[in-house]
């Protein structure tokens, strides 16, 4: 269901916003751009799920290797979504389940994540399954908070499910981004600078130079994880797999 955009402010707005501070101060505001200034993004969660016996959903803490900080996640969906962002977007500062918004037509909504990015943009972020999304209620859901996010001046984002591939091999990588796998600029400014044509994984992992072939394939995912090379993390990974230069790479 896509509302007109007069239908989706008539629902959504006025709206106001709840959220608590760091200082655990609680704090109720009328929804407008001034939330641009209130750092929103370094929030407490506003409310965190219960546990019970045979649930499904899998709550837990991820490390955010951008910020240093673990994030709280509800699902293993939110976690997937926060694995992606971590890799693939310049974030600054993330906070989970940060605001309750109450929407003009009566209706509450505590979106998943706000985060701030590398380009001052502020995005707000709600996840769902994708088999899901196209519900009427979701859609509902999404064009109000799409309404007051525009008002703001937030972007929002909806994630859904990976595909079975690109989470499986997310996940592989994300397991090498401590910074103790980084091999050093010597060692990553030579594989970026043997990847001036793309080659297989196996020749890119060994253009590091380090002692042992462990060593070297350890530094390439920690060097995909970082950005400065890519691989398409769609497809299987092999030694055959073919790695370039990525969006951090200056060589």
């Amino acid at each position: 269901m896509k509302l007109p955009n007069n239908a989706e402010r008539v629902l959504a707005l006025p709206a106001t916003i709840r959220w608590i501070e760091p200082a655990d101060t609680k704090r109720f505001e009328p929804v407008g751009p001034t939330l641009l200034d209130e750092e929103l993004y370094l929030a407490s969660e506003f409310r965190r799920g219960n546990r019970y016996k045979h649930m499904t959903n899998f709550h837990g803490l991820y490390y955010f290797s951008q910020t240093g900080r673990h994030v709280w996640h509800e699902s293993l969906l939110e976690a997937n979504t926060l694995r992606w962002l971590d890799m693939h977007a310049d974030v600054t500062a993330i906070a989970a389940q940060p605001f309750e918004l109450s929407f003009g037509d009566g209706t509450k909504h505590t979106p998943d994540y706000i985060a701030l990015h590398a380009d001052h943009q502020q995005v707000v972020y709600d996840t769902k399954p994708t088999k899901y999304i196209q519900s009427e209620k979701f859609q509902l859901q999404a064009a109000k908070t799409r309404a007051v996010c525009d008002l703001v001046g937030w972007r929002y984002e909806v994630y859904g499910s990976l595909d079975t591939q690109l989470e499986q091999n997310l996940a592989w990588v994300s397991a090498f981004k401590h910074p103790g796998y980084f091999p050093g600029n010597d060692a990553a400014s030579s594989v970026v600078a043997a990847l001036a044509t793309p080659l297989p994984l196996i020749e890119a992992a060994r253009a590091s130079g380090l002692p042992t072939l462990a060593e070297c394939r350890s530094a390439l995912y920690n060097l995909i994880w970082v950005g400065l090379v890519s691989v398409d993390l769609t497809e299987p990974l092999s030694d055959s797999s073919i790695v370039e230069r990525g969006r951090h790479a200056h060589a």
